[in-house]
């Protein structure tokens, strides 16, 4: 069994973002972007999925939506390329999640 460490980064501002994606990249495959956007939580972090487009990493990506109604964001985040996994609160969201059986 081997270990991966998936770092997160919280910021305010999409330069910030980068910039610690840049000084983490020589060392893991993915990383984790905290995005909250002050109603499903008090703090207010960067969300403009469309700023990755300006992004040049092969880091995978996940997007940890601590947002209301993240359903409704769920397309904007996925169509970028390097966002790999959705990270969601269920009880924010109206998806229904069926259970394979």
């Amino acid at each position: 069994m081997s270990i991966e460490i998936i770092p997160a980064i919280l910021e305010k501002k999409f330069s910030a973002v980068k910039q610690k994606i840049k000084k983490i990249e020589p060392y893991v495959k993915w990383v984790q972007l905290d995005i909250m956007d002050g109603k499903f939580v008090a703090n207010i972090t960067w969300n403009n999925p469309a700023d990755l487009k300006k992004l040049k990493t092969d880091l995978n990506l996940a997007a940890h939506l601590m947002i209301r109604q993240p359903h409704l964001y769920l397309a904007a985040w996925l169509s970028q390329k390097n966002v790999k996994r959705i990270i969601i609160h269920r009880e924010k969201t109206e998806l229904t999640l069926v259970k394979d059986e």
